[in-house]
């Protein structure tokens, strides 16, 4: 059996986020920011996040419904107050959709962010790495939570994959 390839490992540093927001804010479209910010935030799929319509979020009660995800489960994520806050800035659209730009359109505009921000050996899909990452190792959220929030049922997945413990903070926690 061939050996599986090395799960990639890029997620931001706290001032590559800054730059690379920052970045974002220098090309004229309304959504690449709050895209990359509710990326950030939430850890939610780039194409889960484009499907997002109005109807699916429960203001309320801060709760975003995913019908279908991409292991074909529906799931309800927790939201919080700046994912939420993300969501009521957007211009609301007839078509009810959250957030109106195409796969392609997001990948071009995030493309040109990071030459902007000159930032290096980034994807798109990075963010969510870059989000469970904080969830776990910032924001002190369990596993359990962080499965709910990012819909990866695999907890050795998401522990392999997607956490890059900083050693630094470690070692700063130890103190």
């Amino acid at each position: 059996r061939e050996q599986e390839a090395k799960p990639r490992d890029r997620i931001l540093e706290d001032w590559e986020e800054r730059k690379l927001l920052h970045g974002c804010s220098l090309i004229p479209n309304t959504y690449l920011t709050k895209c990359v910010e509710f990326s950030l935030e939430t850890a939610i799929r780039q194409g889960e996040m484009l499907n997002i319509h109005y109807d699916d979020i429960d203001f309320e009660n801060s709760l975003l419904h995913i019908p279908i995800s991409k292991n074909g489960y529906p799931r309800k994520i927790p939201l919080s107050p700046k994912a939420v806050r993300i969501l009521r800035e957007l211009p609301r659209r007839l078509d009810r959709k959250v957030f109106p730009i195409t796969r392609d359109a997001l990948k071009n505009l995030f493309q040109r962010a990071l030459k902007k921000s000159n930032i290096q050996e980034f994807r798109y899909h990075d963010l969510r790495h870059t989000a469970i990452t904080s969830m776990l190792q910032d924001r002190g959220l369990t596993i359990p939570e962080v499965q709910l929030m990012s819909g990866i049922r695999n907890p050795k997945i998401l522990l392999n994959v997607y956490n890059k413990t900083d050693p630094r903070k470690v070692v700063a926690r130890l103190s």
